[in-house]
């Protein structure tokens, strides 16, 4: 089977003008390739790191210095995680950037609505969507 594999690859190869692949040579590239693909796979995802920094921002070290943060900035820090978990939580951390930085912007922030009244379901003011963006 692998080396009928090779048979058809090194045809491909030859259609394109380039060198035939050797059998060894195949070996190596799907082992390379199989590894990475491991690799992918096993990165944690995103909504399990989330979830053990809200962990670690709700404890009782979660705060400059080791010090306990107050109720009103640990609800902020876990409705702020809450919404990137959201928009990213089924991924990996080895995802590609660029789409993790539309998901959280494009298709994220930007059609966020709001949760409570007055003014629920409307789209997010901009001042709202400029702090989420920008909070440290």
């Amino acid at each position: 089977m692998a080396i009928a594999a090779a048979v058809v690859i090194n045809a491909e190869m030859g259609k394109a003008k380039l060198p035939p692949i050797k059998i060894g040579e195949l070996f190596r590239r799907l082992e390379k390739l199989e590894l990475e693909q491991t690799v992918k796979v096993n990165r944690p995802k995103f909504s399990d790191l989330i979830d053990e920094l809200i962990k670690i921002k709700s404890g009782p070290n979660g705060g400059v210095g080791m010090t306990e943060l107050e109720p009103a900035t640990k609800r902020e820090w876990n409705e702020k995680l809450s919404h990137l978990k959201s928009y990213i939580s089924i991924f990996n951390t080895v995802h590609e950037p660029e789409d993790l930085k539309r998901l959280i912007t494009t298709e994220g922030i930007n059609k966020a609505k709001r949760t409570r009244r007055p003014g629920k379901g409307k789209p997010w003011a901009p001042r709202t969507r400029f702090k989420t963006v920008h909070q440290k």
